[in-house]
């Protein structure tokens, strides 16, 4: 798992995300180049207030309004994937969007799951509803193991 996250965070260079930025006018911050980093090492899919604590450890004076517009904005220019849980906070992932996740009911981790859903299923969709999926997003829901170890499973 930690290899493909790895992989994932590479394909955001400095000088893409200069170019998107620049697509719109806008410059390379130190704080939006922090808050990408911190999207992209994160393996926990963190919400914008999980994200904004880590930036402040780096950037202390950065508010919680600039971590918010500046992932609006990566959402936006499609560096980053914004997992929207109903009741919860937004979740935040740099991976591709064709990925499973896990989500536990009980404690609200998520995860990746790396095994690739069948591309066939895509097509047999399609080819019944006549369209064309630009992407797809698949979500497990369950007790992770943490949970399902303690007395209350």
């Amino acid at each position: 798992m930690q290899k493909r996250k790895k992989d994932l965070n590479l394909i955001i260079s400095e000088s893409h995300l200069k170019e998107k930025l620049k697509e719109r006018n806008l410059r390379l911050t130190k704080a939006r180049k922090i808050i990408l980093e911190e999207v992209k090492k994160a393996r926990s899919h963190p919400s914008a207030y999980d994200i904004c604590v880590k930036v402040r450890e780096r950037f202390p004076n950065i508010g919680i309004a600039t971590v918010y517009r500046n992932l609006k904005l990566f959402k936006e220019l499609g560096l980053i994937f914004e997992l929207e849980y109903t009741g919860e906070q937004g979740r935040f992932d740099s991976g591709s969007p064709d990925h499973s996740h896990f989500i536990c009911e009980r404690c609200g981790e998520v995860f990746d799951l790396e095994d690739p859903i069948d591309k066939t299923l895509e097509e047999t969709f399609e080819k019944r509803i006549g369209a064309k999926f630009t992407h797809h997003r698949v979500e497990f829901y369950g007790l992770c193991k943490a949970c399902r170890s303690t007395k209350r499973a």
